[in-house]
């Protein structure tokens, strides 16, 4: 991880007294963390949002001296799980499914840290659907496109009511959306309002030499963070440290029919093994079956790659 000499949050005011073991709370925008990994990492490592939210937690409270975790906040829009059945009119069975798939990711990986970590707080609001027309997969179509609503509100708030109820003395945000720029500067008053020392950090990837050069055309990276915090960008190396164990996509068998027009990955081989064989990737379309793998031509086992938008 990187560490930047100068603090820009303007914590070192010599008027307010530095606790020796600061507490900290932890605010992680889901979908913005997920997108600014893929563009700064090569697609391999973050092939969906494979990141495990309490370690990325932990990695970033260790960066301080004798600070505490006490607490990590959460926010994502989930995809509805009943679309087809929300708008009157029209033929939305695959647009339905490709929803539920995201919508059961989403939904698994939350209720599984919500369950096992007591200091995870998750806060999720249903995407918000229009209609937009798509280049998409070589053609141009119409398709309902949902967008996240209110989430950065939600975690602009949180921050701002705990640093006011005296929850933390240190918030780390994962986020580079500029919509939370206003969030800082209400912290920093904050601050200065009640006289307490609090530290904004600002936690979000940067590409070494070796990912840029894999990244895609006309990806663009945002290098900066939130104005008024202090940023603490991390490589490669750390996300990988905190990739997630678990794969709480939903898996599909050879042989399944698809449901919606995606692109696919072979997560691993249903009775055996085929080293041979790299993570195949392929757009598999609406109507077809799950093929073999290409190799061995026995059953293996496909997830969905990039699981929040195509």
């Amino acid at each position: 991880m990187r560490v930047l000499d100068v603090c820009r949050c303007g914590c070192d005011d010599p008027a307010l007294t530095k606790p020796s073991k600061p507490r900290v709370r932890v605010y992680i925008d889901g979908q913005n963390l997920f997108r600014a990994a893929h563009r700064c990492f090569n697609d391999i490592d973050v092939p969906y949002a494979n990141y495990d939210p309490i370690a990325l937690a932990r990695m970033a409270t260790a960066r301080i001296t004798n600070a505490g975790l006490q607490g990590v906040h959460f926010y994502t829009g989930v995809p509805k799980a009943n679309l087809a059945t929300e708008v009157e009119g029209h033929d939305l069975t695959a647009s339905s499914s490709a929803e539920k798939n995201l919508s059961n990711f989403w939904r698994n990986k939350l209720q599984h840290y919500s369950a096992k970590f007591s200091l995870f707080h998750r806060t999720e609001r249903p995407l918000f659907y229009e209609r937009q027309l798509q280049q998409r997969f070589g053609k141009i179509d119409s398709r309902w496109v949902g967008r996240e609503k209110g989430i950065d509100v939600c975690l602009a708030l949180d921050c701002v009511l705990g640093a006011v109820s005296d929850e933390f003395d240190v918030a780390i945000i994962f986020s580079q959306d500029n919509d939370l720029n206003e969030a800082v500067k209400s912290l920093r008053s904050v601050r200065g309002r009640i006289g307490r020392w609090i530290h904004i950090e600002n936690v979000f990837p940067m590409p070494d030499t070796a990912t840029v050069l894999s990244n895609q055309p006309g990806y663009t990276i945002d290098k900066t963070g939130l104005r008024g915090a202090f940023w603490r960008p991390f490589e490669r190396e750390a996300y990988i440290a905190c990739v997630d164990k678990y794969d709480f996509r939903p898996k599909f068998i050879t042989g399944a029919p698809v449901e919606f027009t995606s692109s696919f990955e072979m997560v691993r081989h249903v009775a055996r093994d085929c080293s041979r064989v790299p993570n195949q990737r392929q757009l598999i379309r609406y109507g077809q079956r799950f093929p073999p793998c290409p190799v061995c031509k026995e059953a293996v086992i496909w997830a969905r790659y990039l699981v929040f938008r195509d």
